[in-house]
């Protein structure tokens, strides 16, 4: 689990499902498995585009590994949402 994974993740799932963006999470929910170095909690988020722009960002999320997972996915969508947004803002600029 590191960046990198994350960022091949999402280039993985654009190439085989063949979609316009890729989305991947990886990461530590425990309730085991967390390190000082890499903490139950440890979500990396990996984000693949046409443009061939691949970013990963990481959060250490509290709560339940059930609290984890969902909270993960809520917020790789919320930061696809502000990604689309800044782009759309961009392409009215131009």
């Amino acid at each position: 689990m590191s960046e990198e994974t994350a960022k091949a993740m999402a280039q993985g799932v654009r190439e085989r499902i063949g979609v316009d963006i890729g989305i991947a999470t990886t990461g530590i929910a425990g309730p085991d498995g967390g390190t000082p170095e890499k903490p139950v909690g440890l979500v990396w988020f990996g984000f693949a585009f046409p443009n061939g722009e691949v970013h990963a960002q990481s959060i250490t999320i509290p709560g339940s590994r059930d609290d984890i997972r969902g909270r993960s996915t809520t917020m790789a969508l919320g930061m696809l949402w502000r990604h689309l947004e800044r782009m759309r803002g961009a392409e009215a600029h131009v």
